[in-house]
């Protein structure tokens, strides 16, 4: 008996799959991809450079207020210098993309002690630009021979040399800081005068004078804490704090509402006495305490003017002393 296979009918019909075929859509599927990766290098790199190493976007102008203090040149050659080198050897800092304001912003304040205010801004594509305020010069601080104008908080920012006086029509209060110690008061006459009684009483009394030493001890320490000694002033110095500050800016606002002459200048021993000597047209020096009310102790002193001493007297006065409350000394 045979038997025969049956082929499967569809057996013919099977495809055939061709390697050859199959390897070459594998090949031309990594040409792509390659291509495709090198255009999207190629983009990122020319990206890179147009953004970061092109003049495009590299800082060429600088944009700054008016300024009456800071020259505008010297202001803008720092920040080119500041921004003209390169970081990591990579990045330009003259890049506007990658400047760092805050960093120029702390450099700008640290070299111009000048500036109040501060704000950089980026205009793109290549441009910068500042907007400054300076510190306003409240007071004309003068010490060994040099005057200094300083800021609301005490401190020294620019020399009277540096700056044209010109450029500022307000009246700038001007205190001249002394280290010698200067005649002294009917009050620290009276003090020394019960020393010196004190030690006649002992000398007569035939005492043995150690306390006759200790009283001129007392006296030499006192005229000690009156002196103090200065070195010269530099840019950022503190000379003083906002307290005498604002004591000698209400002073000389309203001192001419209360005396019928002017006051040219104060003086001071330094600001550790806390005391504000003003000296007037007519020569006479009124002593102040800074660490009392301004405004009453011009009130004590307009009712001394007006009522405590004749008008004729006035010229003849050499001092009046206004610093114990509503206790006028004056000579």
């Amino acid at each position: 008996m045979n038997f025969s296979r049956k082929k499967n009918k569809y057996y013919k019909h099977r495809p055939k799959v061709s390697f050859r075929r199959s390897k070459t859509k594998s090949s031309k599927r990594k040409k792509y991809r390659f291509a495709i990766i090198t255009i999207l290098l190629l983009i990122l790199v020319a990206f890179y450079y147009i953004l970061f190493l092109s003049d495009y976007f590299k800082i060429q102008s600088i944009q700054i207020d008016q300024t009456r203090i800071i020259a505008d040149n010297d202001l803008k050659d720092f920040v080119f210098k500041n921004i003209s080198s390169n970081k990591y050897d990579i990045f330009p800092d003259n890049n506007i993309f990658l400047l760092e304001k805050e960093n120029l912003g702390n450099l700008i304040s640290e070299r111009f002690s000048e500036i109040e205010t501060l704000v950089i801004t980026k205009e793109y594509p290549n441009k910068l630009k500042i907007d400054i305020t300076e510190k306003y010069p409240l007071i004309l601080w003068c010490r060994m021979d040099e005057c200094f104008y300083i800021d609301k908080r005490g401190t020294v920012f620019a020399k009277k040399s540096d700056i044209n006086d010109s450029e500022y029509d307000e009246k700038f209060i001007k205190i001249i800081e002394e280290e010698t110690i200067e005649e002294e008061t009917e009050e620290e006459i009276a003090e020394e005068k019960n020393i010196e009684n004190d030690d006649e009483d002992i000398i007569n009394n035939e005492i043995i004078s150690d306390e006759n030493i200790e009283n001129d001890d007392k006296k030499n320490d006192r005229e000690a804490d009156n002196k103090v000694f200065f070195t010269n002033i530099a840019i950022n110095d503190k000379v003083t704090d906002e307290d005498f500050i604002n004591f000698s800016i209400i002073l000389d606002e309203n001192i001419n509402s209360f005396i019928d002459f002017n006051v040219k200048y104060y003086k001071t021993k330094g600001t550790k006495t806390r005391e504000l000597i003003a000296y007037t047209d007519k020569n006479i020096r009124i002593y102040f305490d800074a660490t009392e009310d301004a405004i009453t102790q011009l009130s004590y002193l307009n009712d001394f003017l007006s009522g405590g001493i004749d008008d004729s007297q006035i010229n003849f006065l050499d001092y009046i002393y206004v610093k114990s409350g509503n206790r006028i000394f004056y000579k």
